[in-house]
Parts: structure tokens; sequence; C-alpha cells
């Protein structure tokens, strides 16, 4: 038996959790959208757990607009955000691919053809009509 919240109310079931972050009250979990049953990412900002602040909600709420804004192949596409008891999920996109940590050899193209893609995002925030700065590239 898991401890997973409960969104079946909102449309998603949660299939696992994906990572979480005490210190900030984010939980992110791999979810299903009952309806489409596709596969999505829901971020669980939970404020009023332990090491959270209301304070940070704002943060986030600047975080959603910005989302909201973008549309690039690259980004994971903003679906939707609803409140809950002690805070709010953001849904997103989910792209189902390896993470670059579990590689342990890359062939000097395949290193450049991901630092292109990675920049090419980074040109396309810089040229939003408010330049977007991303904080924690992975």
């Amino acid at each position: 038996m898991n401890n997973y919240s409960n969104f079946s109310d909102q449309g998603y079931q949660i299939i696992r959790e994906l990572g979480h972050n005490n210190i900030g009250g984010r939980v992110t979990y791999l979810a299903k959208n009952i309806k489409t049953h596709k596969n999505v990412v829901i971020k669980q900002f939970q404020f009023a757990k332990l090491g959270a602040t209301w304070a940070e909600y704002d943060a986030y709420s600047q975080e959603i607009a910005v989302l909201k804004s973008l549309n690039h192949p690259g980004i994971p596409q903003y679906l939707d955000s609803f409140q809950t008891a002690d805070g709010f999920c953001m849904i997103q996109e989910y792209i189902n691919a390896e993470s670059a940590g579990t590689f342990l050899m890359w062939q000097p193209q395949e290193i450049k053809q991901i630092a292109i893609s990675i920049l090419e995002i980074l040109v396309y925030l810089q040229n939003q009509p408010q330049p977007v700065i991303h904080r924690d590239i992975k």
C-alpha cells in the first residue's frame, strides 16, 4: 500500500513517485490522466508541510504563469493546475526519456547535439517578451 495523495477527483491517478524535496514541500509524481489515459507529471506543492512556507507560493505561481506562456518542444508543456488542502498541484506533459546521468560514456557527437539542443532552449527562453532565466538546469 502506498501513501500517495489521491487526485482522482481532479482526473488523475498516481503511478509512482518520481522525486521529492522536503525543504521546498514538493513531491513529483508520474500519473495517468483518467480521461485521456496519457501519462503526465504532477508537481504537488505542500506549503503546510514542515520546512515549506506559503511565501514560496508566489514564486511557484510565477513559475506557472511563465510555463503557460511557453511553447517549445524541449520544454514539458503546462497542462493544468489545481488547489489542494495544503497547497496546489501543477500538471505538466510527461516526456518519457532516460536521464542523462544514466549513460556512462557519451560520444563527442552526442555531447555536441545535447549542448546545441540546450542552447536552443536557452535562446528561446531569453527571446521571450519577459526573458526567462532557468535556475535549475540538470
